[in-house]
């Protein structure tokens, strides 16, 4: 990891450039819901695929309710309109089998994003939700508006921070926050701008649980227990989120 990556994740939690994460946070709407609703949804998620892993985490083939559960991610709580079907079901299954072994997202420059990487990056959050970001089109233009604030022209941005957004559904599409940046054109760039997604919203979650900030707090769980109080990295991404969707832009 570089250390301009591991310098800005620290300078986004409480330097000058810093968001109002709270503020973001609890801005939160998807579907009508508010962050806390969508808290609950995703665990219940991560639930379903926990799951699945245990009981079939030796196959290499996916069960039969993995279609149904990945398109019910996608679709109806993601939002999009095409269905992910084979030979990708069985490509994010092995994937997200992957992930499961990988709690350091040493594997994450390497999952299968097959020709939406934005589809399926909602599929490996919901694997494992404190560890891999939703990657869509606007985390990363949030994303790399704070690094151009960050880095302002003429300064050269870190290697390490030199990552393109997912492109939008929209058409031209819009410019983004800083026009040193440009939009991903490969599965490569989609998943460099993945790792660095999910490496920035857990360290970011990291330093504001132990830096005496206001937390967030428990939410309940689908084991009917209330979960850790403090910032995960899903906070850090849903403020993100926000963050992208104020600047006007379209998913």
């Amino acid at each position: 990891m570089s250390v301009e990556l591991e310098n800005f994740a620290r300078d986004l939690s409480f330097g000058a450039q810093s968001p109002n994460w709270m503020g973001l946070l609890r801005s939160y709407r998807w579907h009508g819901a508010d962050w806390i609703c969508c808290v609950r949804t995703r665990l219940l998620f991560h639930a379903r695929i926990a799951k699945l892993v245990r009981e079939h985490g030796k196959a290499k083939t996916p069960p039969p309710e993995w279609a149904g559960l990945v398109n019910e991610i996608v679709l109806d709580w993601g939002g999009l309109r095409r269905a992910i079907g084979e030979p990708d079901l069985t490509q994010v299954w092995r994937s997200v089998l992957a992930l499961s072994d990988d709690p350091a997202l040493a594997s994450v420059r390497n999952l299968y994003l097959g020709t939406s990487g934005a589809s399926v990056s909602k599929v490996y959050h919901m694997a494992a939700p404190t560890s891999v970001a939703i990657y869509d089109s606007r985390v990363g233009r949030a994303l790399v508006g704070l690094i151009g604030q960050a880095f302002p022209a003429p300064m050269a941005i870190p290697a390490g921070l030199q990552i393109r957004a997912p492109k939008p559904n929209a058409t031209p599409l819009p410019a983004l926050p800083d026009e040193r940046f440009e939009y991903v054109n490969t599965p490569g760039q989609f998943a460099e701008g993945l790792y660095v997604a999910s490496y920035m919203c857990r360290v970011v979650a990291a330093i504001l649980r132990h830096e005496g900030s206001e937390q967030p707090g428990g939410v309940q769980g689908p084991d009917g227990k209330v979960g850790d109080p403090r910032w995960k990295a899903y906070h850090i991404e849903m403020a993100l989120f926000m963050l992208g969707e104020r600047k006007g832009e379209t998913l």
